[in-house]
């Protein structure tokens, strides 16, 4: 993707994109790779105390419906396997990553959340990679928060517009930023070494078109990403309110996931009960 002037001048002006939590990206690194000693990936988990206790509550979850509890991080990687605890290790870092002081940060995590547990139900709806897609999920709107963080002032104004316009984000801020939080966003899942499938999803969860059609397994990510977020807007989490007159059959997302309303309406409501019960666990 071609960076703009402006979103350069952004990147410049912060003196660089955040890094990566280092114990996650100790994590992540270890977890990708299928040589790495189990007790390895446990020593390197067991070094950050507030992080162990987070993985071991999402892990005790119903979130993944294991039948015995796991009171051990050694237990958890053998139950959840490497790519569940990267997923854990990602969400739990990021937690404190996401301010929450005002209603507009606060709606941004937990639209985040449920944007991650949405693509989880998807993916494995699918059999697609439900733990990468629990990723793309979680983090796909991290543009939102580096912009909210870092530019205040304007981010409030784009949401502001965008409510009271009716307008989606990608038209305010393309207008008065000449780039979007999906780009943005990109960018950061590339400064910490992340796949460059889940550079080019989030990049284009909002713009379909531009994949190359013959990437077929970047465009079904995106459009996995693009459907969570429409699943998440049409239950209104982390918007104002529900828009239940999304039209589903017609967008293009899901043609390119070849599901169905019916399917996708179904999801929807496990999608909602699986989010009540879990916010609190992240």
């Amino acid at each position: 993707m071609p960076i703009s002037k402006e979103l350069k001048a952004l990147i410049d002006s912060t003196c660089d994109l955040p890094p990566m939590p280092l114990v996650a990206s100790r994590i992540i690194s270890l977890a990708s790779d299928p040589n790495t000693d189990t007790k390895v990936l446990e020593r390197a988990i067991l070094a950050d105390q507030a992080l162990t206790a987070q993985i071991l509550k999402i892990a005790n979850s119903s979130f993944y419906g294991c039948l015995r509890s796991i009171n051990t991080v050694a237990s958890a990687i053998v139950l959840i396997g490497f790519k569940g605890i990267k997923s854990l290790a990602l969400a739990a870092s990021l937690k404190s990553f996401y301010r929450r002081t005002s209603l507009a940060e606060k709606m941004i995590w937990e639209h985040s959340i449920a944007a991650a547990i949405a693509a989880h139900a998807l993916s494995r709806h699918l059999c697609c990679q439900a733990e990468e897609a629990f990723i793309g999920g979680l983090i796909h709107d991290i543009g939102k928060t580096i912009l909210n963080n870092q530019r205040n002032e304007l981010f409030t104004e784009i949401v502001q517009t965008v409510y009271n316009e009716e307008l989606t984000f990608a038209e305010i801020e393309r207008e008065k930023l000449g780039f979007t939080h999906a780009e943005l966003g990109g960018l950061i899942v590339k400064k910490w070494n992340l796949s460059t499938e889940l550079e080019e999803a989030v990049t284009h969860h909002h713009s379909l078109s531009e994949i190359d059609p013959l990437e077929v397994e970047i465009l079904k990510f995106a459009a996995l990403l693009n459907l969570a977020d429409a699943l998440c807007l049409y239950l209104g989490i982390g918007y104002r309110k529900p828009r239940q007159d999304i039209d589903f059959q017609t967008l293009a997302s899901a043609k390119i996931l070849n599901i169905s309303e019916p399917e996708i309406l179904h999801l929807a409501e496990l999608i909602k009960t699986s989010y009540e019960a879990e916010k609190d666990n992240f």
